[in-house]
């Protein structure tokens, strides 16, 4: 994460890596600079409420969870074919899993012999690991970070 992701601002060459952060109440200038003077679309400046709530909403599952900065940390699977990678971190008490499928496609979980039943703390939903369910489905892009319900 650098400095105005959380904003929706995206990186560019120089000197463009060095633009002011985008602010709520400051208007912009549409981008239409390319650094090699090469053609390029036009894009629109300006903050990203929908990037901002869900950073927001990452920082408050991460002061909620210290196991995320302290605990431990073991990789549960990292599938480059199917560019899924999973993580958990833990200590004597608790474990948060955290899986990403980072591939254009949905990825079934059901074939990373995982159990249990999880929170899901970006979206609050239940997601049920066992024999009963044929399958867990990540969609593409996407990621879960599991709390183990107790």
């Amino acid at each position: 994460v650098w400095q105005g992701d959380e904003m929706g601002m995206w990186g560019a060459d120089d000197p463009n890596n060095r633009k002011p952060l985008i602010w709520k109440d400051i208007k912009f200038e549409n981008e239409t600079h390319h650094p090699l003077n090469l053609e390029r679309p036009t894009d629109k400046v300006q903050f990203n409420q929908e990037i901002f709530k869900f950073y927001q909403k990452l920082i408050q599952i991460r002061k909620e969870n210290p196991v995320l900065a302290l605990g431990e940390i073991e990789f549960v699977m990292a599938d480059d074919d199917l560019n899924v990678l999973a993580y958990r971190r833990f200590d004597n008490r608790n474990e948060i899993l955290v899986i990403f499928n980072n591939s254009n496609v949905p990825v079934d979980l059901k074939n990373y012999n995982l159990h249990g039943v999880y929170t899901d703390l970006l979206t609050d939903i239940l997601i049920r690991f066992d024999d009963k369910k044929k399958s867990v489905e990540l969609a593409p892009k996407t990621a879960y970070i599991l709390k183990p319900v107790k």
